[in-house]
């Protein structure tokens, strides 16, 4: 939309006249006048031109030599030009600005003549106002007047269209907005100004689901004020066509489905888009019960291809009945578990207050079966591990979305350097071209067509302009290379 500037009076009166609905008119006849006063929209702001029309008649039965309308305005204007239309042998106009008062006369104004003026002013505080409008003449043998009224709530300085969206970024990859109770979920929500005015003072409301705990804002030193279940973001001014982001990080404790609601909106502003709000649903869910047992069963070895300090666990059922899949918890680490699927309380590498990453089998573990998972350590120093640091639940399939986005959504579908077959454990090498600024998501599937395609987690964060990346199962991949007849690979530049 362009700005205001860019239309002509005549076009931003009849958008004010769509968008404010009917006109302002006011009315009178009486056995001297017969007076009409209207303006073109109902909608005022302050700052900001209207233009106000006025029809007055002579139905006094004889020529009016000396003749008036008078506009007195209740609290301060500017006006800004005048003008006339009509056979009377002089018409003028006066203003007065200390009282805010303009004065349209006429000459020799005959029986039964219509006159129209009209005149462009503009308000220039935000209150309630009222233009006393009166015709009147100054002969003798006219005393008779006619007087109406227009009453205008200016409570507008700007109008402007704000837009509220709001998306899941965090662990949205593979959760499809489904998480577990008291996992720590981020989502972003983005206001943005389609004009046509800037907005100062626009504040972002977020209200949050019932029972959640807000646990972060970003980006550092945004300004916001949290009372129980709302936080009030202070974005400041936002132009045509400017947009603001944030993410919010919550911790939501009670199962259900769970409503983020946020809206925005700034003091005298009018929004022609009525209601800047969204609501986007969050669904959590507890833990399946199951007794599921997790283990390491093996040391801690550095794997030369890529660096990282491994080990691998076993997570068996010995239950009756089949898990539809698995998350193991990972607790009280000195390295950062550079797998993680996603952390629950706040993962931050580096962080005194590190939180929980977990990896997951995104997958069914039939009764008396069990799945080896291999875990991916950073720095490469070994570091005291025991099996009380890790915890396995058994989770709904409702809370695994590994299936990729179409394609379209994504960024460059890139070509692989090459592919090869490790000889010590079958891993699968794949190289490709990258980029520092960029993040990777790698898409398999084991036929040609992509059918049944899944997401490798996680999502690559490359370190140099050149690639490589092992498949080597799970729980990066649902299974290994070597037991799989054949594996297809594409890999996305992420938007």
């Amino acid at each position: 939309m362009k700005p205001i500037s860019h239309y002509s009076w005549l076009a931003w009166l009849l958008i004010a006249l769509v968008l404010g609905g009917v006109r302002a008119e006011a009315s009178v006849t009486t056995s001297g006048f017969a007076l009409t006063a209207y303006d073109a929209t109902n909608l005022f702001f302050i700052n900001t031109p209207v233009t106000t029309f006025i029809d007055v008649s002579n139905g006094s039965g004889f020529t009016l030599f000396n003749s008036y309308v008078t506009n007195t305005f209740s609290g301060p204007v500017t006006i800004l030009s005048t003008t006339t239309n009509g056979s009377a042998t002089e018409v003028g106009a006066t203003t007065n600005p200390s009282d805010n008062t303009l004065i349209f006369y006429f000459e020799n104004f005959t029986n039964a003549e219509s006159l129209e003026v009209a005149f462009t002013w503009q308000p220039l505080t935000t209150s309630r106002l009222t233009n006393v409008v009166e015709a009147a003449s100054s002969d003798e043998d006219m005393t008779n007047t006619a007087s109406t009224n227009l009453v205008y709530q200016v409570i507008y300085g700007e109008a402007a269209d704000l837009e509220v969206t709001q998306a899941v970024v965090s662990p949205a990859t593979i959760t499809n907005d489904w998480v577990i109770t008291n996992d720590w979920v981020t989502y972003l929500v983005t206001v943005t100004n389609q004009g046509p005015g800037t907005v100062p003072g626009v504040l972002l409301t977020n209200t949050l689901p019932a029972g959640a705990v807000l646990r972060g804002v970003s980006p550092a030193g945004a300004s916001f004020t949290a009372i129980s279940n709302t936080v009030i973001i202070s974005v400041g001014s936002l132009g045509d066509g400017g947009a603001a982001k944030y993410q919010l990080t919550i911790q939501p404790t009670v199962a259900g489905a769970a409503a983020l609601v946020a809206s925005a909106g700034a003091a005298g502003l009018y929004d022609p888009g009525l209601l800047s709000q969204t609501n986007n649903q969050l669904f959590v869910t507890n833990y399946l019960t199951a007794n599921l047992l997790v283990g390491t069963n093996s040391g801690q070895v550095t794997d030369p291809q890529n660096g990282l300090k491994e080990q691998t666990i076993l997570v068996s059922n010995p239950g009756a009945n089949p898990v539809p899949a698995i998350r193991v918890v990972v607790t009280g680490l000195t390295n950062r578990l550079y797998n993680a699927s996603g952390t629950n309380y706040g993962y931050n590498p580096g962080s005194t207050n590190a939180g929980n990453p977990f990896v997951v089998y995104p997958a069914p573990l039939a009764a008396n079966h069990q799945v080896s998972l291999r875990l991916q350590y950073t720095p490469r120093l070994p570091f005291p591990f025991t099996n009380g640091q890790l915890q396995a639940y058994a989770v709904p399939a409702s809370v695994l979305n590994y299936a990729p986005l179409a394609a379209s959504t994504y960024g460059t579908n890139l070509n692989f350097s090459r592919i090869i077959q490790l000889a010590n454990d079958g891993d699968l090498l794949l190289e490709f071209p990258s980029g520092l600024t960029n993040t990777y998501t790698v898409v398999y599937s084991d036929n040609v067509q992509f059918g049944n395609a899944m997401i490798a987690l996680p999502v690559i964060v490359p370190a140099a302009n050149r690639t490589q990346w092992l498949d080597y199962g799970p729980p990066e991949t649902v299974s290994a290379p070597t037991n799989s007849s054949q594996r297809f690979y594409r890999v996305y530049l992420n938007p």
